[in-house]
């Protein structure tokens, strides 16, 4: 009986180590385990000790009960899948169809991100790969903050490097607000002319906002407050609000502000900055509403507190920030006290916590980067 209980109990533990690999999508472990599994035990009994929601997941999956058999057959699957993945991204490269092939090599990353395939595959081909993807994701940041020019410099890099590359939809976009920017433009010039301010000032804020970085607009507005009490209004209001940090005030009035400072270069400059951080802000903002619409609420959280340690005097990203903490609170919690025992010493600790955040969201960057940290500090020679 003792003997039997033994090997009962050895079955379900081999089967966890299965099952763990599986999920784990190490999935040639998953076939060497299988495999050994049928030597060791022989008596023909592969059924799976699983609870109601693994078997559940196996059987809308395959369409069969989670078995050994099960769990061999939908490992070869998705190698097969990895391999064509990456045969399909070789072959879409060689086209030069890099839109196509990164889409391929993210499906294949994403089922097999431990086989051998992807593990090996060169280098340089995975950047051709990161180089689309981080132009594309560039492209719709600069859309999204208006930033025209540097958008239509990306779709002709991307044209060059990705002949399947669909450059109709972004410059359709781009040159729909470059037009309306410069009718607003015009009738801001005409309403110089009439000496109309309300008008003129309802049409630079509308032609700002289509195109903040238009450079007929910095030029308009030089014309326009070359000797007005206007650009000196401006000119105060903006070293005052400077000097109260309130950058937020400053990007909602830059349509002021833009031309008011063309003959100051070293306000210019600082505008521009100011400017610059705000947009920064805008798109970690809008990274953190992409997360939060799937549910992400530890990436959102981790997104917007990376830019609030940049700018920690930002009211809106504060706002975010405190918001999104309790619906990210075990998270926050775990990663705070893992941060808290680093500084007291106590490694192993921290380690452990630094583990349970990175369990909870996976892509991490503080809790991978405080693991890394106490795993050199713990074994100073590794190089992992």
């Amino acid at each position: 009986m003792k003997r039997e209980l033994n090997s009962i109990q050895a079955k379900v533990e081999f089967q966890a180590l299965i099952l763990q690999f599986f999920l784990q999508r190490r999935f040639q472990h998953v076939l060497i385990a299988t495999r050994f599994y049928r030597a060791v035990f022989t008596d023909g009994d592969t059924k799976l000790n699983v609870g109601k929601d693994t078997k559940d997941l196996f059987e809308k999956s395959s369409g069969l009960p989670p078995t050994v058999g099960t769990i061999d057959s939908m490992a070869n699957e998705a190698l097969r899948d990895v391999r064509e993945g990456v045969q399909a991204y070789n072959f879409l490269l060689e086209k030069q169809e890099l839109e196509s092939a990164t889409k391929r090599l993210g499906e294949a990353f994403t089922v097999g991100e431990f086989v051998p395939e992807i593990r090996t595959l060169p280098r340089e081909k995975k950047r051709k790969a990161l180089e689309f993807a981080h132009k594309t994701n560039q492209l719709v940041s600069a859309i999204d903050v208006k930033d025209y020019t540097l958008a239509e410099s990306l779709v002709k890099d991307l044209g060059v490097i990705a002949k399947d590359f669909d450059s109709s939809k972004p410059m359709a976009a781009i040159d729909t607000s470059k037009q309306i920017s410069d009718m607003h433009l015009a009738k801001a010039r005409n309403a110089a002319l009439k000496g109309d301010n309300a008008t003129l000032e309802a049409e630079l804020t509308a032609a700002t906002e289509l195109w903040p970085r238009n450079p007929a607009l910095a030029e308009l507005s030089k014309k326009i407050f070359q000797t007005g009490d206007i650009q000196q209004k401006a000119v105060i209001d903006f070293e005052q609000l400077l000097s109260q940090k309130n950058y937020r005030q400053i990007f909602d009035d830059r349509a002021r502000f833009i031309g008011a400072l063309a003959f100051y270069p070293d306000k210019a400059a600082k505008l521009k900055e100011v400017l610059d951080n705000v947009q920064t802000i805008e798109v970690a903002l809008m990274r953190a509403d992409e997360m939060v619409r799937q549910n992400n609420y530890p990436g959102a959280w981790e997104s917007v507190e990376k830019i609030a340690q940049q700018f920690p005097d930002d009211t809106k990203l504060s706002k975010t920030r405190a918001d999104l903490t309790p619906h990210a609170a075990d998270f926050v919690r775990t990663l705070q006290d893992a941060q808290d025992m680093e500084k007291r010493d106590q490694v192993g600790s921290s380690l452990a916590y630094y583990l349970k955040a990175r369990k909870i969201y996976p892509a991490s960057d503080f809790a991978g980067e405080g693991v890394d940290r106490l795993v050199k500090k713990i074994v100073p020679d590794s190089n992992n």
